[in-house]
């Protein structure tokens, strides 16, 4: 296996880069039990799930579902294998889907860049996605 700190590359091998998923899939509520599990099916066929979560581990990622798991079994690994405790840097990702999803979470109002990030990635999604149908349905 690659360092996953060494090799930002891992990323672009990912399943959950493909273009017909929405980022917001791997951010879903707590009790959101079915968005989780589609989240975890597409980690379970993903190439790098194990680069993913260890980089998970190794950023002290707090949220989403990194390597097929959620946070809280995340945690449970993390104590099982005595692995150390990592805090994210206190960076929020404003601008991005990410941080608008990090606001939802939080249950904060999401700034204007965030909230402009997530309705243009949402437009891009839609628009890939009605793109595809509608080729689909042309064959």
């Amino acid at each position: 296996m690659t360092d996953p700190l060494e090799d930002e590359n891992w990323r672009d091998r990912a399943s959950c880069r493909d273009e017909t998923i929405g980022p917001e899939i791997f951010y879903p509520d707590k009790d959101d039990h079915p968005t989780i599990r589609r989240a975890k099916l597409i980690c379970r066929t993903c190439p790098v799930s194990t680069e993913c979560l260890t980089a998970a581990h190794e950023n002290g990622e707090p949220f989403g579902i990194w390597g097929g798991y959620t946070p809280e079994e995340r945690e449970i690994i993390r104590v099982a294998n005595k692995l150390p405790v990592r805090r994210p840097p206190d960076i929020f990702p404003h601008g991005t889907a990410a941080g608008y999803a990090r606001h939802r979470r939080d249950k904060s109002t999401p700034c204007r860049s965030c909230v402009t990030a997530h309705t243009v990635d949402r437009r891009e999604w839609k628009q890939r996605n009605a793109t595809e149908k509608a080729a689909d349905h042309a064959s």
